[in-house]
């Protein structure tokens, strides 16, 4: 079985369209607005209860806390 060749690696596809510069999309959206038509109110209002109440019982890991993990770990530190 032969290897193929891919277009984009030979250069040989010069009929598709390409950016002729990097581009980005920007979009502004109201996420409250967005997340609660599709998440109940009271999903939302559970979540944020167990949130604290596991950082009150210890249960979570702050971010400054994280953050020294990792750079320990990658020997960044």
């Amino acid at each position: 079985m032969a290897k193929q060749s891919h277009p984009y690696k030979s250069g040989e596809d010069k009929s598709s369209a390409k950016l002729q510069e990097p581009s980005v999309a920007y979009v502004s959206v109201n996420i409250r607005d967005s997340y609660l038509n599709i998440v109940s109110e009271e999903t939302f209002r559970d979540a944020i209860t167990k949130v604290v109440s596991d950082f009150e019982s210890g249960m979570v890991i702050s971010h400054s806390k994280i953050d020294e993990f990792v750079k320990t770990r990658m020997g960044w530190k």
